[in-house]
C-alpha cells in the first residue's frame, strides 16, 4: 500500500502560494517577462510579503506627516521603493504591489473606508509605477551593472514619467469625481510630483545601489559568511578602513550641526551638507553619492517629523519645500558628479589595463623579433653558405656542360662530315649504276637476248634510283642539322615552280593512272625563296601524294592567297594518317606503324626535311586528315614585300591528266 507523503503546501504555505498564484497567472499571459524570480521556499516568500507590507506601511505612515493643506504629500517614498521593488522583480510583482498600495492606502490614508474613491488610487499608482520600471528595465537593464549619466538620464526621465502619470490620474480623478475643485489641478500636481520625485530620487537608487545588492548576498552566502568577507576584507585594506571611518565620522558631525545642534537651528547651515557629498563622490563614486545623499535627506526629513518646532532648524511650510527642493538638487548633482567619477575611473582603469596589455604585446612581440631576427641571421648564413655551394656546383655543372657541348658539337661536325663524305662516296658508283642500267634497259648498245635481262636491268635501275634517292635525303639532313648552305632566297612566282614539280612528277602520277590537277590565281603570287629547295619541298609532298594514292586516282594542286600568306594545299586520295600519329609526322625517321604505309620505301626523312625547310622560309607545314579523300599538306608562306595584299582574283584551272 503506497504511503502518501503531506503536501509541503498545507496551512500557511499554502495560503502564501495562494496569493502568489495571481502573480505567477500574470506574468504567464503577460509579455512582459523579465525580472528576478521569486524566492522558492513558501517561508522566503511569505516574508518577501510581510517585508514589503511593512516597508511600505512605514514609508506611507511618515510621508502622511508631510501632507500639505492641499491634502498632497510633498515626501512619497513609497513610490520609490515599489518603483525599485517592481524593477528588480518585473512586471510579475504588479498585483502584490497593487494589494500593498490599496491596504497601506485604506489602513493609513483613507481610515478603513472601502469605495471607489479608495480603490482607484492605489490602482494609478500601481500602473505607473509599473510604466516607470519598464521603461527603466528598457534604457537602463541590468541594475547590477556600473551606473553611467546615459543611465542617470534615464533613471531622470523614468523618475518624471512616473511622478507626471501617478499625479495626473490620481488629480484628475478627484477633481473629475468632485472631491477637488478645478483650480487646484496644477498647485496639486506640482506638490504631488514634488513629493513623487523627491521619493524616487532618494529611496530608488538606495534600494538598487545598496539595499538590494547586499540583500542577494545574505540570501545567497549568509549573513555569517558576508561578515566574515567584510571583516577580512577590512583588516587587509587598513586605509579603506580609515577612509571609511573619516568619512563616517565627518558625515554624522555635519548632520548633527546641521539638523540637531542649537547653532543649526539659528543659522541656515545646509550648505554644509555639500562637505560630506563631495568626500563621499570623491571617494567612493555613485555608490559613496547614493549612501551619503540618502542618509542627510533621511535625517533632515526625520528632524522635521520627530523634532519639536522649537528644537528643528526648520518650522514653516515653505523652508520645508526649499528644504526638500535643496535636498533634491543635492540628491541629483551628487548623483551626477558620482556616475561621471565612476566612469573616468572605469575609463582609466581600461585605459590602464590597455596599456599593460599592450606593453606586455610590445615585450611578447619584441621578443619575438629578436628571435626572429637571430633566426633570420642563422638563416641568412645558411643561404649564403648553401648560395657558395650553389655557386660552385653551377661552375662545376656550366663547366661540364660546356665541354658536353663541346663534344657534341665535334661529334656533330663529325658525324655531318662522314654523312656527306659517305653520301659522295656512294653517289659516284651509283650514278655508274644507274647509268649503265638504263643503257641496259634502252639496248643502246644492243639487244639483250632475252626480255627477262630487260626486267633485270629496269630492277637494278630503279633500286639504284631508290639508293640513290636515300642517299641525298641522308645528305640533305646533314646539310640542314650542321646548319650549312644556307638558303639563297629571291623574289619569285609560285605559280612557274608549282608547275614545274607537277611536271617533273608527271612521270611518276603517269605509271599508276594518277591524274594531277592544279588551281591557280590568274594573278602571280610572289614570295621569296630559294628557288631549288622550295621546289625539293613541293617535289617531297607531290611524291608522297603519288606513292600513298591508289591506282586511277586524284592529286589536287591548289595555289591561293589569304592575307599576308601564299597557300599551296597539296590533296591525295590515300589511305589517310591516324588522328594519334598526325603529331608524329614531321619526326626524323617517323614512317607510320600501318602495314600499307611502312610497306612504302623510305627511311621517314622527307617530311622532316620539308618542314625544315618551310621553317627557314618563315612560313609553316602541316597535314592534315580530309574526310572521305585522303591527306592535305598546307604549305604557308609569307608573301614578298613587294607583293600588295590584293582582293580575290578569279581562278584558273589546269588538267595535267595524260
Amino acid at each position: 500500500m503506497e504511503i502518501k507523503r503531506p503536501s509541503r503546501l498545507t496551512n500557511s504555505p499554502r495560503m502564501i502560494a495562494v496569493l502568489f498564484r495571481p502573480f505567477d497567472l500574470f506574468v504567464r499571459h503577460s509579455q512582459w517577462q523579465w525580472g528576478k524570480p521569486w524566492p522558492k521556499g513558501w517561508w522566503q516568500r511569505g516574508l518577501l510579503i510581510a517585508t514589503y507590507l511593512l516597508v511600505h506601511t512605514f514609508f506611507d505612515a511618515h510621508a502622511k506627516a508631510f501632507q500639505t493643506p492641499l491634502n498632497v504629500t510633498t515626501w512619497y517614498p513609497s513610490i520609490g521603493f515599489t518603483l525599485a521593488f517592481m524593477l528588480y522583480y518585473g512586471p510579475k510583482s504588479l498585483p502584490l504591489v497593487a494589494f500593498g498600495y490599496l491596504a497601506i492606502n485604506l489602513l493609513v490614508w483613507e481610515n478603513g473606508a472601502f469605495n471607489i474613491y479608495t480603490i482607484l488610487p492605489p490602482l494609478f499608482n500601481s500602473i505607473a509605477s509599473l510604466a516607470g520600471a519598464q521603461y527603466l528595465h528598457k534604457h537602463i537593464g541590468s541594475i547590477s551593472r556600473p551606473w553611467t549619466l546615459q543611465m542617470l538620464a534615464h533613471f531622470g526621465v523614468g523618475t518624471l514619467l512616473t511622478s507626471t502619470l501617478a499625479g495626473i490620474s490620481i488629480i484628475g480623478f478627484w477633481i473629475s469625481s468632485g472631491l477637488r475643485p478645478s483650480s487646484v489641478f496644477f498647485p496639486s500636481l506640482m506638490e504631488w510630483m514634488l513629493g513623487d520625485v523627491i521619493g524616487i530620487s532618494i529611496v530608488a537608487p538606495f534600494m538598487l545601489v545598496i539595499f538590494i545588492p547586499h540583500l542577494s548576498l545574505l540570501v545567497r552566502d549568509g549573513i555569517q559568511t558576508v561578515l566574515h568577507q567584510n571583516v577580512r576584507f577590512l583588516k587587509e585594506n587598513l586605509f579603506f578602513l580609515a577612509d571609511l571611518l573619516i568619512g563616517a565620522s565627518l558625515l554624522i558631525s555635519v548632520i548633527y550641526l546641521v539638523f540637531f545642534s542649537s547653532f543649526g537651528q539659528t543659522y541656515n547651515l545646509l550648505f554644509l551638507n555639500a562637505i560630506p557629498v563631495l568626500w563621499a563622490v570623491l571617494r567612493h563614486g555613485f555608490r559613496g553619492a547614493v549612501l551619503v545623499a540618502t542618509t542627510i535627506a533621511i535625517s533632515g526629513l526625520a528632524s522635521v517629523l520627530y523634532l519639536d518646532e522649537s528644537t528643528r532648524f526648520i518650522s514653516s511650510r515653505t523652508d520645508i519645500y526649499i528644504f526638500q527642493l535643496f535636498t533634491m538638487i543635492l540628491t541629483l548633482a551628487s548623483y551626477t558628479l558620482g556616475a561621471a567619477i565612476d566612469e573616468l575611473r572605469r575609463a582609466k582603469k581600461s585605459i590602464e589595463r590597455h596599456r599593460r596589455e599592450l606593453e606586455e604585446t610590445v615585450r611578447h612581440r619584441t621578443m619575438e623579433l629578436v628571435q626572429e631576427n637571430a633566426e633570420r641571421r642563422r638563416a641568412e648564413d645558411d643561404l649564403i653558405r648553401i648560395n657558395d655551394m650553389l655557386e660552385q656546383r653551377v661552375l662545376d655543372r656550366t663547366k661540364a656542360l660546356n665541354e658536353a657541348r663541346l663534344h657534341a658539337e665535334h661529334m656533330s661536325e663529325a658525324k655531318t662530315q662522314f654523312l656527306q663524305n659517305i653520301s659522295h662516296e656512294l653517289r659516284t658508283p651509283l650514278n655508274a649504276v644507274i647509268g649503265f642500267s638504263q643503257l641496259l634497259t634502252r639496248e643502246e648498245l644492243g639487244p639483250l637476248g632475252q626480255a627477262k635481262y630487260r626486267d633485270y636491268a629496269q630492277n637494278i635501275h630503279s633500286a639504284g634510283s631508290h639508293l640513290l634517292s636515300l642517299v641525298g635525303d641522308l645528305l640533305e639532313m646533314a646539310s640542314l642539322t650542321g646548319e650549312e648552305r644556307p638558303l639563297q632566297k629571291t623574289v619569285r612566282d609560285l605559280r612557274p615552280m608549282v608547275e614545274e614539280a607537277l611536271s617533273m612528277s608527271k612521270p611518276r602520277a603517269d605509271a599508276k593512272n594518277i591524274r594531277l590537277a592544279i588551281t591557280t590565281h590568274d594573278a602571280a603570287i610572289y614570295v621569296e625563296a630559294d628557288q631549288h629547295r622550295l621546289l625539293q619541298v613541293l617535289l617531297n609532298l607531290i611524291g608522297n601524294a603519288i606513292k600513298f594514292s591508289p591506282e586511277n586516282s586524284l592529286v589536287d594542286i591548289r595555289l591561293s592567297q589569304e592575307n599576308r600568306d601564299a597557300i599551296i594545299e597539296i590533296t591525295d586520295q590515300g589511305p589517310g594518317i591516324a588522328e594519334a600519329d598526325l603529331p608524329l609526322v614531321f619526326e626524323r625517321f617517323w614512317r607510320g606503324n600501318r602495314s600499307d604505309i611502312s610497306s612504302v620505301g623510305g627511311m621517314g626523312l622527307g617530311l622532316s626535311i620539308a618542314h625544315s625547310l618551310i621553317q627557314k622560309h618563315g612560313g609553316n607545314l602541316s597535314l592534315g586528315n580530309v574526310p572521305d579523300k585522303g591527306i592535305c599538306a598546307t604549305i604557308r608562306l609569307p608573301l614578298s614585300a613587294h607583293q600588295a595584299t590584293s582582293p580575290d582574283t578569279k581562278t584558273s584551272h589546269k588538267n595535267m591528266a595524260p
